[in-house]
């Protein structure tokens, strides 16, 4: 007959640091995702009122002021890394997304449009990526304890 082994507690601790440190890790990367993308929406926003249509529009700091603003609200909380700040994010990005694909679906969508649309998308999935990873940490951390 041939034996079974059995896991020890040291293998299984030794399985949670390792499921701990890829948790871990793509927590960190779906935050980098989420922070070069929510600057890029922002420069992009700047760049689309001022440089590329600002000369067409009466008023780019209105435009950039309504656009802008509403996700300068959740910079502290993007930097300090809360995942319920990610969460409210993930709301406000709809929104973006639903402007923004009325925008590309028209029949003479500007390359600058499909540039926000496309950083929305990332944004919202990179955000909602965080939120998971941040929350299983969270209760690995305290099951640990």
């Amino acid at each position: 007959m041939s034996e079974t082994s059995i896991p020890s507690s040291e293998d299984s601790d030794s399985n949670n640091v390792t499921h701990n440190d890829a948790i871990n890790q793509k927590a960190k990367y779906a935050r980098l995702i989420s922070a070069i993308t929510y600057g890029g929406l922002i420069l992009t926003f700047l760049f689309n009122n001022f440089i590329y249509i600002g000369y067409e529009r009466t008023l780019p700091y209105t435009f950039s002021v309504v656009q802008i603003v509403p996700l300068l609200i959740f910079l502290p909380g993007l930097i300090k890394g809360s995942h319920r700040t990610h969460t409210w994010l993930c709301f406000v990005m709809l929104f973006y997304f639903m402007v923004y694909t009325v925008y590309v679906m028209s029949p003479d969508p500007t390359i600058v449009d499909i540039i926000i649309w496309v950083y929305t998308i990332i944004l919202f999935n990179a955000s909602m990526l965080f939120i998971r990873w941040k929350k299983r940490q969270i209760a690995l951390q305290l099951r640990a304890s």
